[in-house]
């Protein structure tokens, strides 16, 4: 995070700041940047914060788990595309020709699996702004079931965990979020 010297716009409240700051790409005003996440924004993002009981199993053995979902709800976000870590399942996938759509820096594209068209020149220009590229590093890397879906309509941020494991803390995540369903519904 960085503080700009010039008057701005918040790109979340729209209140007008000198000397803003600056993340994610984003001219954010001291509330924006340092409050509690809002339920709606002067842009026309919705965030929510929830979590869930899920039930997964695997052959005969059964386990709770929570699903911790931070959502941000704008229209105008027309991407589709899954965002994870890096990991043996992804490398595998690759491994056996799966193609992957890559931005060009290699700290995120050796850091974050982009599962979407790899021929959607929308999404190869979301993937290569670099306020993307810091949030999406910082969301996946949060935990390692971290995932962020950006759907029409929505990004979602889905962290699942065993019942007695804490999740991640939704108010640090919530900012590099509500970034991304900024920038994802400006294309």
């Amino acid at each position: 995070m960085i503080r700009g010297g010039t008057d701005s716009v918040c790109a979340l409240t729209g209140a007008t700041v000198h000397s803003p700051y600056k993340d994610h790409g984003l001219d954010l005003c001291q509330e924006a940047f340092e409050g509690p996440a809002q339920d709606e924004y002067a842009c026309g993002l919705i965030y929510s914060n929830t979590m869930r009981e899920v039930q997964t199993s695997q052959g005969d053995q059964s386990k709770t788990m929570w699903a911790h979902e931070l959502v941000v709800s704008a229209e105008g976000i027309g991407l589709s595309a899954r965002f994870t870590r890096e990991g043996f399942m992804e490398n595998f996938k690759k491994f056996f020709g799966k193609a992957e759509l890559q931005s060009g820096d290699q700290t995120f594209d050796d850091n974050v699996f982009v599962h979407g068209d790899v021929n959607d020149e929308r999404l190869a220009g979301f993937i290569s702004k670099e306020g993307v590229q810091s949030a999406l590093l910082l969301l996946v890397m949060a935990n390692e079931s971290a995932t962020v879906t950006v759907s029409p309509g929505r990004v979602k941020l889905t962290c699942r965990r065993p019942h007695d494991e804490r999740s991640v803390d939704h108010q640090e995540m919530a900012l590099p979020l509500l970034a991304l369903g900024l920038m994802a519904t400006q294309g």
